[in-house]
């Protein structure tokens, strides 16, 4: 992954604020910079503009991210169906092998023929567009060489249960001086993942069309409509009439061809029906991830059955199953369309990123890009799986949690000073968090789901990796000659908190180590179990040590880490700010968030637009690479974590302005502008870097702004409507959250306008319990965005309507 710059470079910055000590732009310890930053491309927007943000002004800044790629395959499907800008297609195994990067991928996909060579679409005229703008359904539309060409893809199960890609590809003359013949290709490839493209590491490059792999074309038989692995059917074709088919001699990737005549017809169609299983026999002595399902292939003698099958009854049958699970999830509800659009594409994508296979009940997380989903990071789930518990997704969670039991019974653990890897969770990554990443997300379960059982269940599992953290930290409780104690007195061992190949004390390790362990401690307390005592006493314990460590960093700064490596007492301890104000070791009421901050912004890092800019790529060739894209060197942006944790700290402040900017530029430049998909990093000078896309854990920090923005936890308190601009309460539209899953249990409420001038009407209901108060946010007739929050006792009445006068804060109790 190669990304966590953020864990590093605030570090200094934030002890020079604890000291009252300005810090001036390159005063931070950094690691060697090969060059200056690039001056910013785009203008910067400061907090004390007049200007009131809306995603258009945002936007308007400068170009946005594109889609190159985006995931077809079903809710915890068994593969990865990726679509591509240049209408090809990528399809691969959800969950082996690994390491996921030797994976082979079967490749397909149109390209137009020209002078007997294959000539990709142009991907940088494509627009793309989901269903609705919100389902996984694809449209994808474009012109070239005098032609419109509009593919449709989806995945299906079809009336047997057997999954397959479905396209259609129509074109069109573009004029009466366009051509009146043109021919395709359809490619069939299948190779190592890497060799589709020029670099092994797809994410960290531009996207391009051709690679060595798309020459690589299949020894397939050809027979009427269909192409034929032995008996296998590996793909089914129909067309219209001014469509011929032919095969020949391999041209690249391509040995069939279609010639499309507009003598007589203005447009030609061609349908493609892939099945997942499509290829008997592994093309080469390394393709060892074929895993050929017999039971869900198609035979020859089922031809018929795939060319009769209906591409608008199929479309609208899918359609209306990705539709049937959003309507029971959580939904929000916002009068701007595009967030709530935002909304339900990134809830899909979730949906997608758990990958199942043959055999085994469980799912595996995946994190995104063009890996697969062998690739397990802890700490990454830990960002989107409790918010898919909030959301309602109980079941397809609890089949994540099986996995990761799993994964507590392997030899090895994380990379640091432990004694022994007995107890620890390690599902792929090496970061001494992941323990405590995954107990977190086993106590969200118990919590949000309320399925206490379950936590009983897993009781000996969750302790023994309790326990194991326990353990580890007894081994840090050092006291010093004169009787003090180290500054790393308590703390997780010296190792590797990240994928820096830092080896220290982290305060990114412990804040989310600790993290997870307090939630443990609240699930067991909830569910009344006796080693609730111990467990809140060991993170009590734990808190006192972490903040005691970071009264002593803040006090005498430790260097940093770029050093070989030393012995283990005279390793440092790393501070890592942005976790510290996200577990709430730092609250957000506390005095030292606003020169956090300042110092942030001083060092350059943070900006009006972005909370965290990179010095540059960490790879030295993929820098090169990038820069030659661009034409000169460029700007990377760590996009959405940080902003994330800003934007929940602001609210929390009161700072409702400060959230709102971030607001909307995470949605301008976290997500792509035609699909909506969450990627990891943004540079404005290349659209189509978009590392790590589609992002799991991005989506669930995106989600949970959003969540946030209209439904914000506080102890026994919550909040309503608290980052909610001035244009949504114009709209005078129901604002709230339906059916959302919380501590209290499923919780749903809207706010609207009452008859009455100024007075809106609160209503609720909860399934279980109720907060003791709503503190809610409603416009004030004082200066735009300004609010008056009213305070709402629910007398624990678990369902009630009030009725609320913004203008006095009086409420009543209306039902």
């Amino acid at each position: 992954m190669n990304r966590r710059t953020f864990l590093r470079y605030g570090a200094p910055a934030l002890a020079l604020a604890a000291r009252g000590e300005p810090s001036a732009p390159g005063a931070a310890v950094q690691p060697p910079i090969h060059k200056p930053w690039p001056r910013p491309p785009v203008k910067t927007l400061r907090f004390d503009q007049a200007a009131i943000p809306t995603f258009q002004e945002m936007a308007a800044l400068t170009a946005g991210p594109r889609t190159k790629r985006c995931y077809l395959q079903q809710p915890c499907d068994y593969k990865i169906v990726t679509a591509r800008p240049d209408l090809k297609f990528q399809v691969y195994n959800a969950t082996r092998p690994q390491p996921s990067r030797a994976a082979h991928a079967t490749g397909y996909g149109f390209v137009i023929m020209r002078d007997g060579a294959p000539v990709s679409f142009n991907f940088e005229n494509t627009e793309q567009r989901f269903e609705g703008a919100r389902l996984p359904l694809l449209t994808q539309r474009l012109s070239q060489s005098g032609f419109q060409f509009e593919q449709v893809s989806f995945t299906t199960t079809g009336p047997r249960g057997k999954p397959l890609l479905m396209l259609r590809l129509k074109v069109t003359r573009q004029s009466s001086r366009s051509p009146r013949h043109l021919q395709l290709g359809w490619l069939t490839v299948r190779d190592l993942h890497r060799k589709f493209y020029s670099h092994a590491n797809e994410d960290y490059i531009v996207f391009e069309p051709w690679g060595p792999a798309w020459n690589r074309g299949l020894n397939l038989t050809t027979e009427g409509n269909c192409q034929r692995s032995d008996d296998t059917l590996f793909d089914v074709f129909r067309h219209t009439t001014n469509v011929s088919v032919h095969s020949a001699a391999a041209v690249a990737g391509a040995a069939l061809f279609f010639d499309l005549s507009f003598r007589q017809q203005p447009d030609a169609r061609i349908e493609f029906r892939v099945p997942y299983e499509c290829l008997r026999h592994p093309v080469s002595p390394d393709d060892a991830d074929l895993d050929f399902d017999e039971a869900k292939a198609f035979s020859t003698t089922g031809l018929d059955h795939l060319l009769s099958l209906s591409f608008e009854e199929e479309y609208d049958r899918q359609a209306a199953l990705w539709k049937q699970r959003l309507d029971t999830a959580a939904r929000i509800h916002a009068p701007e369309k595009l967030v709530e659009d935002i909304y339900q594409v990134l809830t899909c994508n979730n949906l997608q990123f758990l990958g199942s296979a043959r055999g085994v009940a469980y799912l595996r997380p995946g994190q995104g890009g063009f890996n697969n989903f062998s690739t397990v990071y802890g700490w990454e789930s830990s960002n989107y799986l409790p918010v898919m518990e909030r959301q309602g997704f109980h079941a397809e969670v609890g089949r994540v949690l099986d996995y990761f039991l799993t994964t507590q019974q392997g030899p090895n653990g994380p990379e640091g000073d432990i004694s022994t890897a007995e107890g620890c969770f390690r599902p792929h990554i090496h970061w001494m968090c992941e323990t405590g990443a995954i107990l977190g997300i086993f106590a969200a379960h118990a919590l949000i789901s309320g399925d206490y059982h379950r936590l009983r269940k897993d009781s000996a599992a969750l302790l023994k990796a309790a326990r194991w953290i326990q353990g580890q930290r007894a081994r840090t409780k050092d006291v010093l000659s004169d009787g003090t104690k180290s500054i790393h007195y308590g703390l997780m061992p010296a190792g590797r908190a990240s994928d820096w190949p830092d080896y220290a004390y982290s305060l990114f390790t412990d804040a989310y180590t600790w993290y997870g362990l307090d939630k443990l401690a609240r699930a067991f307390e909830q569910a009344g179990l006796a080693d609730a005592v111990w467990l809140r006493a060991e993170s009590d314990d734990y808190r006192r040590c972490i903040q005691a460590a970071m009264r002593r960093l803040l006090a005498s700064p430790q260097p940093d880490t770029s050093s070989e490596p030393r012995q283990r007492e005279e390793k440092p301890v790393l501070m890592s700010q942005i976790p510290l104000l996200e577990t709430g070791l730092v609250p957000s009421a506390c005095d030292l968030v606003p020169r956090i901050e300042a110092a942030l912004r001083a060092s350059g890092g943070m900006s009006d637009l972005f909370a965290q800019r990179m010095p540059q790529m960490e790879d030295d060739q993929l820098l090169r690479l990038q820069e030659k894209s661009a034409g000169g060197e460029i700007d990377l942006y760590y996009v959405n974590l940080a902003e994330k944790v800003w934007h929940r700290v602001w609210l929390e402040r009161g700072e409702r302005l400060k959230a709102l900017r971030y607001f909307y530029m995470t949605l301008a430049y976290s997500t792509s502008r035609d699909l909506h998909l969450a990627s990891e990093r943004f540079s404005p000078q290349l659209v189509w870097l978009l590392p790590w896309q589609p992002n799991a854990s991005g989506n669930g920090r995106i989600l949970e702004m959003m969540l946030n923005t209209l439904y914000l936890e506080d102890g026994d308190s919550a909040h309503l409507l608290a980052g909610v601009p001035d244009a949504w309460f114009a709209a005078a539209q129901p604002l709230g959250v339906e059916r959302l899953h919380t501590p209290f249990g499923q919780f749903s409420f809207m706010v609207k306008p009452a008859q009455a001038s100024g007075h809106y009407e609160l209503s609720y209901q909860s399934s279980r319990d109720i907060p003791k108060r709503f503190l809610v946010s409603l416009p004030d007739r004082g200066q735009p965005q300004s609010r008056r929050v009213v305070r709402v006792d629910t007398r624990d009445l678990r369902s009630a309507t009030f009725l609320i006068d913004a203008a006095t804060g009086s409420v009543s109790h209306h039902r």
